[in-house]
């Protein structure tokens, strides 16, 4: 458990600047992709290494861009990407659908996506998603 990074610890050594600069990389990279209609490519690119040790602006940042490429998608590409995602990833994005819910916007899209990750892992997805202590 000692190699685990939970809300508050940076064991990366990694600061909220060094944080902030990797999440606006990653959105250039998402905005790319958009740009080209590439909805699974943006995800792959959104969801990769969450900062999960860095302070709450950064997390809430980066959620924004992960809950952009959902709430941007068509809801017919939403299985397609789905498909593509490791599971890892599955349960990364499980997490991202929930922050995104929180706000009550675009619940209809992002139930969409809640379909079709559970559809594809089942309740496994949305136990580790409850259970971890990683924060998004």
């Amino acid at each position: 458990m000692a190699d685990e990074n939970y809300e508050g610890e940076a064991p990366t050594g990694k600061s909220d600047n060094d944080y902030t600069s990797e999440v606006k990389d990653r959105e250039r990279g998402v905005q790319q992709k958009l740009l080209q209609s590439d909805f699974a490519g943006a995800l792959e690119i959104a969801l990769q290494d969450p900062p999960y040790g860095a302070g709450q602006s950064v997390k809430d940042h980066n959620a924004k861009v992960v809950v952009n490429v959902l709430t941007t998608s068509k809801e017919k590409d939403v299985d397609a990407a789905v498909a593509k995602l490791s599971d890892d990833n599955l349960d990364v994005l499980m997490k991202y659908v929930y922050k995104g819910l929180e706000s009550g916007e675009n619940s209809n899209i992002l139930l969409k996506w809640h379909e079709s990750v559970f559809a594809k892992t089942g309740l496994g997805s949305i136990v580790r998603t409850l259970a971890e202590r990683k924060a998004v």
